[in-house]
């Protein structure tokens, strides 16, 4: 039951803050494989693995598991550009 809930809630958060699934690997240092594995429901995600990727989208591990809030003022962590086409990372830490 909190696999699948997890797994939808990664996927979503992931593609809501437009990133590959390998961009989020380099950025918690894991690897493509492994975060692929996770969204596809093969793997289950570690404790360390779990809090890298609540800490990256400024996220609850209560929300993870369907438990709690998302976080205070549900504010997505969004890629953007700058205005020479470079990309930024809006993130929240709470």
């Amino acid at each position: 039951m909190f696999q699948e809930i997890i797994r939808k809630r990664l996927i979503a958060e992931r593609k809501t803050a437009g990133y590959s699934q390998q961009e989020i690997a380099e950025h918690i240092q894991e690897l493509r494989s492994k975060i692929a594995k996770i969204e596809a429901g093969i793997q289950t995600p570690d404790v360390e693995t779990i809090g890298k990727l609540a800490e990256f989208y400024g996220i609850s591990t209560d929300w993870l598991f369907g438990l709690g809030q998302k976080r205070p003022q549900e504010q997505p962590v969004r890629r953007n550009s700058d205005t020479r086409g470079n990309m930024t990372i809006s993130q929240h830490n709470y």
